[in-house]
């Protein structure tokens, strides 16, 4: 098992990698799985930008190590995490040790899906708007597309809207993390051609789409995106898709 302890923020964060269990893993504050090659993409996506990422929303806390991370490579001010999952007062009372103390915001028990809440936060923390928003929770097509539509209108010109995870289903071990979960899911690289399309119908909402082996990068443009978005409602597509040769297995 592949591990390493990453500082940030004044903790020390356990990243490893998703699959197995660690015998004995050195001693930590949080744990997020996050390996080196994945934090080599997150940093190269940070480095060297004009604007700062101050405002920034998380969906999935998980076992809180990734919310750390991130605020210390954006130098953010302000990051607030999201998560389905019950709420950990552990995560929040190591927060408060850290140098995130007064600079955090968490909500748990909710929904990426619920989008009364989602704009509750938004309106609380985010009035002005974000910065950049990280998805990083179910990894399901359905869930993650309504999360965009209902947050991508929230974003500053040139933010960053962040998909992780979405090559799965080409994944073997994702597999083997979570078959039951997955196995009768649509593939989420369906996303990547709908945003594509998306950005080619309306190329000043979207500047660009890239995508690395693990995650997709939406850069927000200039022009104000309608609230509510539909990626296909909003996307003209006159011209068939060709799909023959794509084969399931």
């Amino acid at each position: 098992m592949k591990y390493g302890v990453v500082p940030a923020c004044g903790l020390k964060i356990l990243a490893k990698e998703a699959f197995g269990k660690l015998e004995k893993p050195p001693k930590h504050d949080l744990v997020m799985l996050k390996n080196d090659r994945q934090r080599k993409f997150w940093e190269q996506k940070v480095k060297g930008r004009k604007s700062r990422l101050n405002n920034i929303m998380e969906l999935g806390i998980a076992r809180g190590g990734s919310l750390p991370y991130i605020f210390e490579i954006c130098d953010a001010e302000f990051i607030v995490g999201v998560d389905i999952l019950p709420e950990d007062p552990k995560i929040k009372r190591t927060y408060n040790r850290s140098t995130m103390k007064g600079k955090f915001a968490l909500h748990f028990e909710t929904d990426q899906t619920d989008r009364d809440a989602l704009k509750a936060i938004v309106n609380e923390h985010f009035p002005d708007g974000l910065d950049m928003i990280l998805d990083d929770a179910s990894h399901l097509l359905a869930d993650t597309r309504t999360s965009f539509e209902i947050l991508f209108p929230h974003l500053k010109t040139g933010g960053l809207y962040v998909i992780e995870d979405y090559s799965w289903s080409h994944n073997e071990g994702f597999g083997l993390l979570a078959a039951d979960r997955y196995r009768q899911q649509p593939a989420m690289t369906q996303l990547v051609l709908e945003l594509t399309m998306l950005m080619s119908t309306h190329h000043n909402w979207i500047t660009r789409v890239t995508a690395d082996y693990n995650t997709i990068t939406i850069v927000k443009g200039p022009e104000k995106t309608p609230d509510p978005l539909s990626i296909l409602e909003h996307t003209v597509n006159w011209a068939p898709f060709d799909l023959d040769n794509l084969k399931s297995p």
